[in-house]
């Protein structure tokens, strides 16, 4: 750029030295013009250069930012693993496997409860125990704990006998109580006037 303003100039001097000589001009417009060309290329190339310099600027500038949020998110990661290990180890439970052959045959006894079934009592084969397997294995379970401790198991027809109760004592110096006495049942009123035995 330097270059083609040193150029002008003296292509200047040179006008104003033919000018005052009364020379003629002759190749000096055509020079003009070629110079011209290349300077309007030339402020076109700068001014595309300073755009792009005031783009690296907004870059740099935004670079920059993201590099204190990247920066601050470090930080809270690390506190935050601090924080992960500081915090007492959980044990993980294995849940129980179960069995597809069990899961099916659960899934195959409920199945058939999706609708109401018919009759008014409905199926017997509930998937749930009943109140008489639920009693049953109430009994049992008393049985074995008192067959431990040495005595007989409980059968389930065994009738629950109901404690006899002493009668209670008159306290002394008490009034005694009298006994009522059987009182003689009263006769009989034959109120048939129609009867055969009237005189």
């Amino acid at each position: 750029m330097e270059q083609y303003i040193n150029e002008l100039e003296s292509h200047i001097d040179e006008l104003v030295r033919r000018i005052s000589q009364l020379e003629k001009l002759d190749d000096l417009p055509a020079k003009f013009k070629s110079l011209d060309r290349r300077l309007v290329s030339e402020i076109q190339t700068l001014r595309e250069y300073y755009n792009a310099c005031k783009t690296i600027e907004e870059l740099q500038k935004d670079s920059q930012e993201l590099d204190g949020s990247i920066d601050t998110l470090l930080l809270k990661l690390a506190y935050s693993r601090r924080e992960l290990m500081n915090l007492p180890s959980v044990e993980v439970i294995e849940n129980k496997k179960v069995d597809s052959e069990d899961v099916l045959d659960y899934a195959a006894r409920i199945a058939r409860f999706t609708r109401q079934t018919p009759g008014p009592a409905g199926s017997a084969v509930l998937p749930w125990p009943g109140e008489d397997q639920l009693r049953k294995g109430m009994l049992a379970t008393l049985a074995v704990q008192m067959g431990t401790e040495g005595t007989e198991p409980v059968d389930e027809t065994t009738e629950i006998k109901s404690p006899e109760v002493e009668p209670i004592s008159e306290p002394t110096g008490a009034p005694e109580r009298r006994q009522r006495r059987p009182q003689p049942a009263k006769a009989k009123i034959n109120l048939d006037f129609d009867s055969d035995n009237d005189d």
